[in-house]
């Protein structure tokens, strides 16, 4: 019976499995560690997005693109697009004076 031949893989001097290229997102401009403009930039964006295209419109990724970084970013501030929305739109609006006394 023929033995079945499995490709090789690649080996590096490094310990690397193989010398591709990272993914685009591991290469996009991140703010320096320690600014708290993170927050700012993302919530700004998103009030926005949410302004010109309204909630259903917007997508996390387009927030991430207009605030420049990785949308990984955005889930670790805020979790997901709810908790972002409700985040934005109190740190625009006093919600306590919304309430009944």
């Amino acid at each position: 019976m023929p033995a079945t031949a499995r490709p090789r893989r690649r080996t590096s001097t490094t310990g690397c499995h193989d010398d591709r290229p990272r993914a685009a997102a591991l290469t996009r401009p991140r703010p320096p560690p320690g600014q708290g403009s993170t927050r700012a930039g993302i919530l700004t964006a998103a009030l926005g997005l949410f302004a010109v295209k309204g909630y259903s419109g917007t997508t996390m990724h387009g927030i991430a693109q207009r605030a420049e970084l990785d949308p990984a970013l955005i889930h670790h501030f805020f979790g997901n697009k709810d908790g972002l929305f409700r985040e934005a739109v109190s740190s625009r609006i006093d919600l306590s004076a919304l309430s009944d006394p």
